[in-house]
């Protein structure tokens, strides 16, 4: 009982976000990020998540995966100012979690 109440904490949480001002907000410097960005990438889970998909390890890849995404490539586009805010980061993130579940499967 205890642990499904957390959970739902934790989407209330998650669902309260688009009314945060601070997870909109651009940052002046891409320092926050870039902490945030080095904090998931160095995670030991994190690992095949660090660079552009290989072609051959991942036979069809190219063909099913539109929009690639990597944390490698998530950080050029940090230091590039193309990732200015929480959100942004967050929709960057997502997006390797949706290619992985469309590519692999559940």
């Amino acid at each position: 009982q205890q642990e499904v109440t957390n959970d739902l904490e934790k989407q209330k949480r998650l669902l309260g976000l688009e009314q945060n001002p601070d997870y909109r907000k651009e940052h002046d410097s891409p320092a926050a990020l870039l902490a945030l960005w080095k904090k998931i990438s160095t995670h030991r889970t994190s690992v095949v998540f660090r660079r552009p998909v290989n072609p051959k390890e991942a036979p069809g890849y190219a063909d099913r995966i539109i929009f690639p995404m990597d944390l490698s490539l998530i950080r050029k586009m940090i230091v590039a100012r193309i990732i200015k805010s929480y959100a942004d980061f967050h929709k960057s993130i997502a997006l390797i979690c949706h290619n992985c579940v469309k590519y692999n499967g559940r």
